[in-house]
């Protein structure tokens, strides 16, 4: 009977998002727990006995930077936040718990974007997955409902990063052509972040929405914490994600900026829209990259690294859904054949990764 009780009352919250959105322990919520736990291990390592700081060695150990990132950087309340507010998307757009097609691609998303927050942590601090999820009841539920990315996230390259993903998500429960309410939306979930100095961790600094004919496609900056984590990014983005012509163009140049761009130019019905995430009612211009590689006008001096802006995803986006825009781009010099891309993208990966020789996919 208790194990009946059990089997239905999962079933009346929901197979794989619920669990992370309602579950509490002591009637707290579950921001409340991380928090605490958070802020009990930061006032730990503060209260460390000048004798024992004396004997320790100069160098930290993996606990103690672990400790300081977390404590500094923001980077685990922003990972908390993202997938909370990605899985509560979910449950509003979707409140019932049959699971749909439409659902399962969701739920795909979320798994995606689940690993891509870990795989980002591992990169920079080499933290596991209790530190995010650090309450037993939150690892738990996060461990039955997505399993795949916590057992996967040291050995598989993420995909995309995870703000990528969560624009994804947003768009689609609330649907691409509705421009404010998925820019609300944004910018709400911005406001419940932390910054680390000038930045957002995991979020991206600007969007971009390219228009044609009353479609919109959307793409993100690369959130990376590093140069180093910016380029495995761009590099398996190359490989499995961007549209050819895309990825032709960053390849051209990447990582360090040389070699002659293979410049697209898209049709004149295509436009554009850039937005800071912190002023997401202005138009950003292009920088210098953008009109290197895409052609975009009105850009300003400054050169970014290949593949970072939020151009690059959203005209990708919209080279792989509209065909006859995609008919009408063109490419100086062409797209690179295949190879190109595997022996360019996968030595730059392993040169840069450890242990990690495969993709993360969900299925």
């Amino acid at each position: 009977m208790e194990q009946q009780l059990k089997q239905n009352r999962k079933a009346q919250t929901g197979v794989w998002n619920t669990n992370l959105r309602t579950r509490t322990h002591r009637n707290k919520p579950l921001l409340y727990w991380l928090t605490f736990t958070i802020k009990r291990v930061a006032l730990q390592s503060c209260h460390l006995s000048s004798s024992k700081m004396a004997e320790r060695p100069q160098k930290k150990s993996k606990e103690e930077r672990v400790i300081e990132y977390v404590t500094k950087s923001n980077f685990v309340h922003n990972a908390f936040i993202l997938f909370k507010k990605a899985t509560d998307i979910v449950a509003e757009c979707f409140p019932f718990c049959t699971l749909t097609e439409e659902q399962q691609i969701l739920k795909q998303i979320l798994d995606q974007m689940l690993h891509s927050i870990l795989f980002s942590g591992h990169i920079h601090a080499k933290y596991p997955a209790n530190v995010i999820f650090d309450h037993f009841e939150i690892l738990g539920a996060t461990m039955t409902d997505f399993p795949k990315p916590i057992e996967q996230y040291k050995t598989h390259v993420a995909l995309r990063t995870p703000f990528s993903f969560l624009l994804e998500l947003v768009t689609k429960c609330y649907g691409q052509n509705n421009e404010s309410t998925v820019k609300k939306k944004l910018s709400h979930i911005l406001q419940c972040c932390k910054k680390s100095s000038d930045d957002y961790p995991l979020i991206s600094t600007v969007i971009c929405i390219c228009e044609i004919s009353g479609s919109t496609y959307y793409g993100a900056s690369l959130s990376c914490g590093s140069d180093k984590e910016q380029n495995i990014m761009t590099a398996v983005s190359c490989l499995h994600v961007w549209h050819p012509k895309v990825s032709s163009a960053v390849t051209s140049v990447f990582p360090d900026g040389s070699g002659e761009p293979r410049r697209i130019e898209l049709p004149d019905t295509v436009s554009c829209r850039a937005y800071a995430m912190e002023d997401l009612g202005n138009l950003k211009p292009p920088c210098k990259r953008c009109n290197q590689l895409y052609s975009l006008p009105n850009h300003t001096d400054h050169l970014n690294t290949a593949g970072n802006c939020a151009e690059t995803e959203a005209i990708s986006n919209l080279l792989k859904e509209e065909e006859d825009v995609n008919d009408q781009t063109t490419i100086n010099g062409g797209v690179y054949d295949k190879t190109v891309f595997k022996l360019k993208m996968e030595e730059y990966i392993k040169n840069n990764i450890v242990n990690i020789d495969h993709v993360y996919f969900p299925n």
